[in-house]
């Protein structure tokens, strides 16, 4: 899968792209699917972050204004929703407690049955400190999606982006806070 931000219907909608293997040898490769979202709208950004995970794709629109401009939001796909291999929605994400300028979905990362979302610049222990938050799947049907908790740093700062990268897998989530100064001003650091 591959995200094309600035691509899409009207200016910087975004679009995935989603690839697959094909019969024709180990190095060929075919687009199978064009993925936009139902509600693009200018400047969302649809495929800043994307995690592909067997049959599910998370897809981060870090500036989606649903809740207030550059609040994000994150997409969830599935590749036999609606058919076999048509990579369809399933839902979307979005906090509780979404802000104006959070940017929720600027990371996404899925394994299993979790979900984190990277919101970099969420007032949460100062301005621009950053949060990250944890999905779960809910249902065997795959298609709910709960928010079950918010990640913070313990000593968070302004200007740290905290979220601004995660990774998931197995029971660990890290989560990247750029320029968190814990050995230096900006040196970043991961959670």
């Amino acid at each position: 899968a591959v995200g094309a931000r600035y691509a899409g219907p009207s200016p910087s909608a975004g679009a995935v792209y989603v690839y697959e293997r094909t019969t024709g040898g180990s190095n060929t490769w075919a687009q199978v699917r064009k993925i936009e979202p139902f509600d693009g709208a200018n400047g969302d950004e649809f495929g800043f972050s994307l995690s592909l995970r067997q049959d599910d794709l998370v897809v981060g629109a870090r500036t989606d204004d649903d809740n207030g401009s550059a609040s994000g939001a994150a997409f969830v796909y599935s590749r036999n929703q609606g058919g076999t291999n048509i990579w369809g929605f399933v839902t979307k994400l979005t906090p509780a407690v979404p802000a104006a300028g959070d940017e929720f979905g600027h990371s996404v990362s899925i394994h299993s049955n979790t979900i984190v979302v990277g919101a970099r610049l969420d007032v949460q222990s100062g301005v621009s400190s950053g949060s990250a938050y944890v999905f779960e799947r809910t249902d065997s049907a795959g298609t709910n999606w709960t928010q079950v908790k918010k990640l913070v740093p313990s000593e968070g700062m302004n200007s740290d982006e905290f979220g601004f990268a995660v990774s998931f897998s197995g029971d660990t989530a890290m989560i990247g806070s750029r320029k968190h100064d814990h050995v230096g001003n900006d040196a970043g650091s991961v959670y």
